[in-house]
């Protein structure tokens, strides 16, 4: 009799991005890091808040081992890589359960609309991480390719310089594609290599990298 084969237990992992480029490039991050025990859904948030987009985080991938929010960080002066939402064990949580290396985590408070969410909600039945991406996702594109920003933090104290601010960022973006989509962008250009590469350097990266 042949030799029976154990099964891996699989691990569910949900992906959820702000808006169509979040999502284009949380796939391109899937099809490189996905293993062959990993079932992972990549959802489309269509924009909004940021406590909508974790509301729905909540509402849809509750009892899923792994989820991961990416949204823009467009509304606040300090570039934080993420928050966690959960209890107050969320930290050993993703330490321990996720095993995410703990120089990867770092102990960013709670949003006030993070907070809301946790008061007026179930609690998640997994911990939701959110991962903030520099400014805004086109920062975060452009540092993982070895450019730097036009801009690293907007003004938002002035309304007119933070529409120019990111007025310039996308057109920072725009200039790289050279004429592409972002998906015929990331195909050509990240591979798993660079990827990892820049895991070391950007903090956001790390966390998609250490989630899978």
């Amino acid at each position: 009799m042949g030799k029976s084969r154990v099964r891996q237990a699989l691990t569910t992992i949900a992906l959820l991005g702000e808006g169509d480029d979040e999502v284009d490039f949380l796939n391109r991050v899937k099809a490189l890091l996905q293993k062959t025990n990993h079932h992972v859904i990549v959802d489309n948030a269509n924009g909004g808040s940021e406590s909508s987009i974790i509301q729905r985080a909540i509402q849809h991938y509750n009892y899923y081992d792994r989820v991961l929010v990416l949204l823009d960080n467009d509304k606040n002066c300090e570039n934080t890589p993420f928050a966690m939402i959960g209890d107050d064990e969320v930290r050993e949580l993703l330490e321990e359960k996720w095993q995410l290396p703990k120089k990867t985590l770092q102990n960013v408070p709670l949003a006030e609309c993070q907070q809301k969410n946790i008061k007026h909600n179930k609690k998640p039945k997994n911990p939701i991480l959110c991962v903030a991406t520099p400014i805004m996702f086109e920062g975060l594109f452009l540092r993982l390719f070895g450019i730097t920003p036009c801009e690293t933090q907007l003004d938002i104290n002035d309304k007119n310089r933070h529409k120019q601010q990111k007025t310039d960022l996308k057109n920072q973006y725009q200039e790289q594609l050279k004429g592409q989509t972002l998906t015929e962008y990331l195909n050509k250009n990240l591979d798993k290599e660079t990827l990892l590469k820049m895991a070391n350097e950007i903090p956001q990266i790390a966390l998609l990298r250490d989630i899978f």
